[in-house]
């Protein structure tokens, strides 16, 4: 195994609230290590403070970016296609590590739900202006989940793999 030095970097992680001036230098084999705030990793963002603010904005951007496509081409394509595209491109990003970034803040949620539900509104094709649309029944009639809703989708299924012995890495698992 071989580490590059030149691409690694390390975080100190802190309570939110409590200022932290101490300075850590790290160095490995002759070169300092860059100490950063925020941190991708698995392709979840990681933040000094252990919120989820950063990996939810990064997010947002990354939806508000596939949100914007679909608006362009929303007129052109059948609605089956448009439910094919969410869940391709905007379900797949949410969902994919929400387990580790899913006790985020009600706040950083409703900026998820706010993409989805303009979404969920192209989906209908309707004339003029859709801001007034109400958006549970769409919900309902797309099955589709509400941001929060998808953690509680996932959960059983991280549960029921571990019971069955799939969620242990390297076979040292809880013993019976």
């Amino acid at each position: 195994l071989q580490l590059y030095t030149n691409k690694t970097k390390y975080i100190i992680f802190k309570l939110v609230n409590k200022q932290d001036y101490s300075f850590i230098n790290v160095i490995f084999e002759g070169t300092t290590l860059e100490q950063v705030a925020e941190q991708k990793f698995l392709g979840v963002w990681f933040a000094e403070g252990l919120s989820w603010n950063c990996h939810v904005n990064k997010l947002k951007a990354d939806l508000s970016r596939v949100t914007g496509c679909i608006y362009r081409i929303h007129n052109l394509i059948p609605t089956w296609l448009k439910r094919t595209l969410y869940y391709s491109l905007f379900y797949s990003k949410i969902s994919y590590g929400i387990l580790v970034w899913g006790t985020t803040s009600a706040a950083n949620y409703n900026k998820i739900i706010l993409l989805q539900k303009k979404i969920l509104r192209m989906c209908e094709n309707c004339k003029g202006d859709t801001r007034n649309l109400r958006t549970q029944p769409l919900f309902v009639k797309y099955n589709m989940l509400r941001g929060p809703a998808i953690i509680f989708k996932r959960l059983p299924f991280l549960r029921f793999s571990r019971l069955l012995g799939f969620g242990q890495a390297s076979g040292r698992g809880e013993s019976s």
